[in-house]
């Protein structure tokens, strides 16, 4: 998913952007798509030893719900600084 959303990214930058902004680019979204696998790993792994057992689905869909609320969140703010951007109008 995060390889798709950076693909999109990359498509609609402009024709004169420097290689580095898209190494910049591309090095964002790798790292973020890093980041949240080790916090899904580490999170999700210290689930049963943190949550009482009658709690531990509710302590799972909080988490995702998080996770659905970033991923509904990020496109919002990412049209906000496009169409404030004198380069992307």
């Amino acid at each position: 998913m995060v390889l798709l959303i950076d693909l999109l990214v990359l498509y609609f930058l402009p024709d004169h952007v420097s290689p580095l902004s898209y190494f910049m680019a591309y090095l964002g979204f790798i790292l973020l798509g890093v980041w949240d696998s080790g916090a899904v790993t580490v999170i999700i792994g210290s689930f049963p030893i943190i949550l009482d057992e009658n709690i531990l689905p509710l302590g799972f869909s909080i988490y995702t719900s998080g996770l659905a609320l970033g991923m509904g969140v990020s496109p919002i703010i990412t049209a906000a600084i496009i169409s404030s951007s004198s380069t992307y109008a």
